[in-house]
């Protein structure tokens, strides 16, 4: 039986988050899309002056070790040295959505103001163009707050930095706010001490208002080095990304495991891959990127928009491997993607279908770099599994996730939190050095997700066949029809599978006057479209009640990373 995954070759033990500042590298770092087709270059050497420089000046502006600071600025240099600063400093970072990660501008300021509230930080780093709006909501949360939010520029935080004349932020640290409401109050040295908080991560929001995940500095370390040691990481392999960010599989995966590699980053925004999803394929054929990682629907995305029809001159035997993370994958997706992009090169093995949650810092299992992959299929009541295949792929089975990463323990449990055996579905559980240690002033007492005695409860309902794991979907989004389990998940898959257009469609569940009530809502313009669906619903789930609504595209109610806001919308609609 296999086990967790062990070190692979050419990777380097045992990074630690600000160990890139001692030694950085002139002639590697981040490559930034510009918005006129080229690239600009900042050299690890010219970003550790950029981190000290931030370090400096929000000390200058009085920022003391365990404050919060929120960073609400898109992927760039900027971002970078206040993130890396506000860690230098001893202060606790926290990356917050700019305005462009959501449609809705209500939406978003909602958000912002309740991140705002939840977080309480010391100050709020942004750019000119967003700092209005910021600077009005930061005064509505400070309302019922111990203080005023200073909202200031990124750039002036660096000209205070260079005002004083380079002196280092860690030369005379503040003693840290011992408050009963700052739990970053452990050890001694607030920059290197590995039990302190080192990011505040709010989720996406996708079951739930978005919390404040506490992430101590070992915890992500752990992670970051998990990641390095899955992948086989090094200087000489080369990343690529367009993941926002301020979410954890683009901040975590994509930048800061890059950058404590001290890999070659080549980093576009969201907005640059949905304008032209072909640049970001010639990261891979002209730059050599190694390592990605994205949403299953941006794999769609990308196959739907980069014109893999038209792909003479492209090369992608460069890659090494692309994380699929974030939502389940659809084996048929990653068996037309594995034909299209292998016919310009792509190995074998290189899609990585993977599982991870912020609550655990972010990566938690994921296949290896060319293993094969599995698929199971559940017996009528979805309680077990019968079958379990990985070569040919079952197109309409469910798509392994890949075994835990080094330093991860993963169980499935009962509702009465007892272990189940192989095969059969329950709860994720996770226990390891990744775990964080809770959610920022407790949380959402009412989220399904729950820290307990150093073990996370995901709320997630999963299955473990010979240590790899197999995801279903949230418990939460699950109705019992005739005695089993159905979940969200398997429905839309299920619609997109009859004809209707993926991420155009969105289920959610629940009960209305006792009823079991299924959901559809419809962001397609034929009307065709409505039967289809009511009638593949009513097949799947024959005895619940069957409502299908229509919609105006850009109805749906999204998270920052994407994901379906299913309760919202279901308050909503029903």
């Amino acid at each position: 039986m296999p086990g967790p995954i062990e070190m692979r070759p050419g990777s380097r033990l045992e990074r630690r988050l600000l160990d890139w500042l001692d030694q950085p590298d002139p002639q590697r770092g981040v490559h930034f899309a510009s918005d006129d087709g080229t690239w600009e270059f900042v050299a690890y050497d010219r970003l550790a002056g950029d981190v000290r420089e931030a370090a400096a000046g929000l000390e200058q502006m009085g920022v003391g070790a365990g404050d919060v600071v929120m960073t609400v600025l898109p992927g760039s240099a900027r971002f970078i040295a206040s993130f890396f600063g506000t860690l230098l400093r001893g202060a606790i970072p926290s990356p917050v959505a700019p305005r462009t990660a959501y449609e809705d501008r209500t939406t978003y300021l909602r958000h912002l103001e309740g991140v705002l509230m939840s977080g309480s930080p010391r100050m709020v780093v942004t750019d000119p163009e967003n700092a209005g709006e910021i600077v009005a909501i930061a005064a509505t949360a400070a309302a019922t707050g111990p203080r005023a939010i200073p909202v200031v520029s990124s750039e002036a935080v660096a000209a205070e930095g260079r005002r004083a004349s380079g002196v280092m932020a860690s030369s005379s640290p503040r003693p840290p706010d011992r408050s009963p409401s700052n739990p970053n109050v452990e050890g001694t040295d607030p920059v290197r001490d590995p039990a302190r908080i080192a990011l505040l991560q709010f989720t996406s929001g996708s079951s739930s208002l978005a919390k404040g995940v506490a992430v101590p500095a070992s915890a992500l370390e752990a992670n970051i080095n998990a990641i390095a040691r899955w992948l086989g990481f090094s200087p000489g392999l080369p990343v690529a990304s367009w993941l926002p960010v301020h979410h954890d599989m683009g901040l975590v995966g994509c930048l800061l495991a890059p950058i404590c590699c001290g890999s070659d980053l080549w980093s576009m925004s969201p907005t640059a891959f949905i304008a032209d999803p072909g640049r970001y394929v010639q990261c891979f054929s002209e730059h050599g990127a190694a390592f990605s990682a994205m949403p299953s629907f941006g794999l769609g995305y990308l196959l739907r928009r980069a014109r893999m029809d038209d792909c003479s001159g492209l090369d992608l035997s460069s890659v090494q491997g692309i994380v699929l993370g974030a939502e389940r994958t659809d084996p048929r997706l990653l068996q037309r993607a594995q034909a299209a992009l292998g016919a310009i090169g792509l190995r074998p093995g290189a899609l990585l279908p993977a599982y991870g949650l912020a609550e655990s810092t972010l990566a938690v299992t994921g296949v290896r770099p060319g293993d094969p992959l599995g698929t199971i299929r559940l017996n009528a009541g979805g309680t077990k599994v019968i079958e379990r295949r990985s070569d040919p792929l079952d197109t309409s089975g469910i798509l392994t996730c890949g075994r835990a990463l080094s330093g991860t323990i993963v169980r499935v449990v009962s509702e009465s939190g007892e272990e189940l055996p192989d095969g059969t579905v329950g709860e994720v559980v996770v226990e390891g050095a990744s775990v964080a240690a809770g959610y920022w002033h407790d949380g959402n007492p009412l989220s399904s997700t729950r820290f307990e005695e150093g073990r996370l409860f995901t709320g997630d309902a999963g299955v473990l066949v010979d240590e790899e794991l197999y995801l279903i979907g949230r418990m939460g989004d699950a109705l019992k029809v005739r005695g089993r389990p159905v979940f969200a998940e398997d429905l839309e898959l299920a619609l997109v599978h009859a004809g209707l257009q993926p991420h155009k469609v969105v289920v959610t569940l629940g009960l209305v006057d006792t009823t079991p009530t299924v959901l559809v809502l419809l962001e397609e313009e034929r009307e065709a479209a409505v039967a289809l669906a009511h009638d593949t619903i009513r097949r799947l789930a024959p005895t619940t009640s069957v409502l299908v609504r229509r919609l105006p595209a850009g109805s749906f109610v999204r998270t920052s990373s994407g994901k379906p806001r299913r309760r919202v919308l279901w308050d909503h609609y029903v």
